[in-house]
């Protein structure tokens, strides 16, 4: 007996990719450092902080969602952006 199985939705797909991105959120003493690979070129890339999630838009329909616990009243302080290579400080 064959298993007949359901295609993968637009939102299964998606949160796939995203549990396949890796990123780095590291905790200072009031900030955080968020550090991941994005693709495009830097004057593709943006980037938002609201209400404790961290938007991240690059090119070819790149765009993920991080929620940042404890990070309602901060903002994107410092953003750089070099070999691919997304470093953003959050205050």
């Amino acid at each position: 007996m064959a298993v007949e199985q359901k295609p993968a939705t637009y939102d299964q797909a998606r949160e796939q990719e995203t549990k396949n991105w890796v990123y780095d959120l590291i905790k200072g003493e009031g900030e955080f450092v968020f550090v991941a690979e994005v693709p495009g070129p830097e004057d593709k890339i943006a980037v938002r902080l609201v209400d404790g999630i961290l938007y991240v838009r690059g090119t070819g329909g790149f765009s993920k969602e991080v929620p940042i616990e404890g990070a309602n009243e901060m903002q994107i302080m410092d953003f750089k952006y070099r070999n691919g290579v997304l470093t953003l400080r959050i205050k």
